[in-house]
């Protein structure tokens, strides 16, 4: 997974997007499927993540859909912590 994100100092709400190609999937209902787990992993980290900030995070493998609610949690825990930097734009890759 590819994470991208950057602050915006006057935005008062935290932004996601999650990025599931057809490459990946071609399968509508798996990409969503994957796009659902993720989104529900960063609705629970909201608390850690600076407000005004705004995260893309792009699938590249199709093994997320075979991990675990655990190990996914922790691989997103793991990029998550990582938004905590400086406010300039910046890519981090697990």
């Amino acid at each position: 997974m590819l994470i991208k994100y950057t602050t915006a100092p006057n935005r008062t709400t935290t932004r996601c997007a999650v990025i599931v190609s057809k490459k990946i999937f071609k399968s509508a209902v798996k990409r969503n499927r994957v796009r659902r787990r993720i989104f529900e992993i960063v609705r629970h980290e909201l608390n850690s993540i600076p407000v005004g900030t705004d995260i893309v995070i792009t699938v590249l493998a199709p093994d997320v859909l075979l991990l675990s609610h655990t190990d996914l949690t922790t691989e997103l825990t793991k990029l998550l912590s990582r938004v905590q930097l400086p406010a300039h734009s910046s890519n981090k890759m697990i």
